[in-house]
């Protein structure tokens, strides 16, 4: 994975977009030394997107399971909260 400073991706920003698209690399953007934000590929973002749709979906389940009856939907959101 390829780290970069802010300064030097606004430089480079065309050639990072083409290696994170066709190349299929990450890079890292750094301001002051620490990560602060990351380019990836569409493809990459759209499996992350998934993933956290399950990733829902079975706090959702979980939540629904341990509930005692019917429940309201201010009570599931709290249940999700307090999983997070």
């Amino acid at each position: 994975m390829l780290a970069v400073g802010s300064r030097e991706a606004k430089e480079r920003f065309g050639e990072l977009v083409s290696r994170v698209g066709y190349g299929r690399e990450r890079v890292v953007i750094e301001k002051h030394g620490r990560p602060v934000a990351v380019l990836v590929s569409v493809e990459e973002l759209e499996y992350l997107d998934r993933l956290e749709e399950m990733w829902d979906a079975m706090r959702l389940r979980a939540a629904m399971e341990t509930s005692t009856g019917t429940v309201g939907i201010d009570e599931v959101l709290a249940a999700l909260e307090g999983q997070a």
